[in-house]
């Protein structure tokens, strides 16, 4: 049986004890039925990782004893991909932050597009952070990731394209009608890719971004959604420049 996973952000030594927050509780008691002295792995989201057993498992409460010295494991690619995703309805944005994380995605700009079919206010936009901060707690548990990606805040695609640590990366954005793939370019150690939202990127965006040095990119003749063109274009990367090999 496979070895469950656990997010906690909390520093992890040996021989500690850590405190289980109650969706945990409920995930190891309620859904994976697990006995005491069952055997987890708990991960700090910052790269570390540690083995541990469950301590004690109540209705509200429960406790991990960890059992080894945290590790560091090489799982993180070599290319350092920002994606800045064009905020699609539900499930499809849902759907493109779990596969980002598989996708060995470094972080993660939701951007707010003239095509963007969902409006955010503040508190909204609060509430869909903390939403996607546990898909992306959760992919990374399945996918064997012990950092998270960063999750910015929800941004206008006029500050995205100005984000400054942008400055090192070849920045790239999908465009059916672009000329170039892949080809075009050598080997970059970081990409920032800017995807639109349902309905792509209107004119003006496209001139915005151009004008902060993202070439245009084509991803075959047939136009893709966006929850698609995502994940078609980071697996496309981490192949060429990445470590899927």
């Amino acid at each position: 049986m496979r070895v469950p996973r656990l997010c906690i952000p909390t520093p992890l030594a040996s021989e500690i004890d850590i405190a289980l927050p109650p969706e945990q509780v409920h995930y190891l008691r309620s859904v994976l039925r697990l006995p005491i002295g069952a055997e987890v792995v708990v991960f700090d989201g910052q790269g570390l990782e540690c083995r541990g057993i469950i301590d004690m498992l109540g209705r509200q409460d429960g406790r991990i004893r960890l059992t080894a010295s945290p590790v560091a494991p090489e799982r993180e690619s070599p290319l350092q991909i920002t994606l800045l995703q064009g905020i699609s309805r539900g499930e499809r944005m849902d759907l493109v932050m779990q596969k980002a994380v598989e996708l060995g995605v470094a972080r993660i700009v939701p951007v707010i597009c003239a095509r963007t079919g969902v409006r955010l206010s503040a508190e909204r936009a609060a509430k869909r952070q903390l939403h996607w901060r546990g898909i992306l707690a959760h992919a990374a548990a399945q996918c064997g990731r012990a950092r998270l990606p960063i999750l910015s805040e929800v941004l206008s695609l006029n500050d995205a394209v100005e984000l400054p640590d942008l400055d090192t990366h070849l920045r790239l954005m999908l465009e059916p009608r672009a000329e170039h793939g892949f080809q075009q370019w050598g080997t970059p150690r970081s990409v920032a890719l800017l995807i639109g939202p349902e309905g792509g990127l209107d004119d003006q965006e496209q001139l915005i971004a151009r004008r902060h040095d993202f070439h245009g990119l084509r991803l075959g003749p047939r136009v893709l959604r966006t929850e698609t063109a995502a994940l078609a274009a980071l697996a496309v990367l981490q192949t060429h420049w990445g470590d899927l090999r």
